[in-house]
């Protein structure tokens, strides 16, 4: 996965920025610490909660959504819910180098399951993966 995200159900960015008090309490609310404030160079405005999928893992729970007591984050759910998209990496992949592994596919919580498989190497459905990150630490 890339980049970062506002979080599980954000706003479009820039009525999000506008909604967005920086209130904190997502970030206080995420029993994965994986929501953080966003730093002087990280591109939202300094103190905007983001969610970096490749540095932990958000379990879909709707906690910061619940806390969001502006409605920058909306309750949605799980099957509705985009932060991204996963992106195989083919270089660290085992599948890519012919070796069976179903780790990706066995941590993704969603029904029906956003990753398959062509012979040993996974594909995702961006139709159905939420950007969650839960794959990439598999």
């Amino acid at each position: 996965m890339v980049g970062a995200s506002f979080g599980p159900r954000a706003l479009h960015e820039t009525a999000f920025l506008e909604t967005c008090s920086r209130c904190a309490k997502c970030v206080q609310a995420c029993p994965e610490h994986v929501i953080s404030l966003a730093g002087e160079k990280e591109g939202p405005p300094q103190g905007t909660p983001i969610l970096k999928p490749n540095h932990g893992a958000c379990t879909l729970c709707g906690d910061c959504m619940t806390a969001c007591p502006t409605g920058a984050l909306k309750p949605t759910p799980v099957g509705e819910i985009r932060i991204g998209i996963a992106v195989i990496q083919p270089d660290t992949c085992l599948g890519y180098q012919g070796k069976t592994c179903r780790a990706c596919h066995e941590a993704c919580p969603l029904e029906p399951n956003a990753i398959d498989f062509d012979a040993s190497v996974p594909k995702v459905d961006s139709r159905i993966c939420t950007g969650c990150g839960l794959c990439v630490h598999a």
